[in-house]
């Protein structure tokens, strides 16, 4: 019984640490995606001057570029914010034609 009660309390004094670890984890995968994105971002600015103004249909580079950012911020303020805030998002525009 004793031994029981000495694992059980060992195990909710270890807990917190494992959540905390997990949000830690969470936070540099997401640190990484902001990474990603950067790396798009320039990707979407040298595409975009490399592309030829004679195309029929025409890609909105800058719509791209906005949501990119709206998404990066989005990501930074959840890395940045504490875990109890809500936070408003806003649509992305989703057309790039």
């Amino acid at each position: 019984m004793k031994k029981g009660m000495l694992l059980t309390f060992i195990l909710i004094g270890l807990l917190p640490i494992n959540i905390h670890a997990s949000d830690d984890l969470e936070r540099a995968n997401l640190a990484k995606v902001i990474t990603e994105i950067d790396f798009l971002l320039s990707q979407v600015e040298k595409i975009k001057h490399q592309s030829s103004d004679d195309n029929r249909i025409k890609f909105h580079y800058a719509d791209l570029s906005k949501d990119l950012h709206k998404i990066r911020s989005g990501v930074s303020s959840y890395i940045n914010a504490d875990i109890n805030n809500g936070r408003v998002v806003k649509p992305l525009t989703g057309s790039y034609r």
